[in-house]
Formats: structure tokens, C-alpha cells, sequence
């Protein structure tokens, strides 16, 4: 589990250098890149606040239900991008995922504290932390060494 989080949280650092170096590229402008690496924290910060600050007003009877569909959200980005719309929609799409991703945070969070135990809440939750991030890391790998092999024609 270290080494996934390892490599989940290296590749996270270095996708805002890459970033700046990319709009360094492009622009020659340091002011430009500056905002292209503060803007999607910016962003993050105000997603943050209107999702978990809405999720928390819902009171839904089933409220992972809710959650459930919160998760059909996730696609618009790649729904997005796999078209050739504007930067303008790729960035709502973006922020609409966002709030869901918040909503659903809230509402797995709380059912999770209110149905496990409290003796096995750490346990359950290492197992969910296993799922969520290790095997995304793994499915990352495998899916990447996949389209390697078979190129496009695998999708």
C-alpha cells in the first residue's frame, strides 16, 4: 500500500511542474503559468466548500442512493474531453464533477460512521483505502500495459 501511495502521490506533485514547464512552453510567460497552477487549486477550494456545504443541507431517506448517482457525475469530464467542445464546457463539466465528488464524500463519510461499528471503523476504513486507491494504481498499470499491446483497437 506504501509504494501505491507513493506513486499516487508523486505523480500528483509533479503534474504542476509539468504544467508550468508545458505553459512556460507554449506562452514564454511565467505569469501564465503561475495561473495555470493556481487556478485548479482555487477551483478545488470553492468545490470543496459548495459541495460538502450542499451535501451537508441534503437530509435524503437513502442517502447512498444519492451517493450512487453522484457517481454518474465523474464521467462528464471524459465525456467532455472525448468531444471537441470548448474549454468553457470541459471546466463546468469539471466543476459539476467536483461538487458531486463532494456530495458523495459526504454521504459515503456519514453512512460509513453510522452503520460500522465503531471497534472496526479502522479496519474497514484500510480496506476501503486499499480498494479506492492501491487498485486504482494497479488498474492503471495493467489498463496502460493493455493499450501498449493492443493500441486503439482495444477501445
Amino acid at each position: 500500500m506504501f509504494v501505491a501511495f507513493l506513486v499516487r502521490y508523486t505523480g500528483t506533485a509533479m503534474a504542476p511542474i509539468a504544467m508550468a514547464f508545458g505553459v512556460l512552453e507554449l506562452t514564454g510567460s511565467a505569469a501564465d503559468a503561475a495561473f495555470v497552477i493556481a487556478a485548479p487549486t482555487a477551483v478545488s477550494l470553492v468545490v470543496l466548500l459548495l459541495g460538502g456545504l450542499l451535501g451537508m443541507q441534503l437530509r435524503p431517506r437513502h442517502p447512498m442512493y444519492v451517493a450512487g448517482y453522484c457517481v454518474l457525475f465523474f464521467a462528464l469530464v471524459p465525456n467532455a474531453l472525448a468531444f471537441p467542445l470548448s474549454v468553457f464546457w470541459v471546466a463546468l463539466a469539471a466543476f459539476i464533477a467536483g461538487i458531486a465528488g463532494q456530495i458523495f464524500n459526504v454521504f459515503w463519510c456519514t453512512t460509513f460512521q453510522q452503520k460500522v461499528p465503531e471497534h472496526m471503523l479502522s479496519r474497514v476504513l484500510a480496506y476501503d483505502h486499499l480498494g479506492s486507491i492501491a487498485l486504482v494504481t494497479l488498474g492503471i498499470v495493467v489498463f496502460g500495459l493493455i493499450y501498449e499491446m493492443l493500441g486503439t483497437n482495444c477501445l
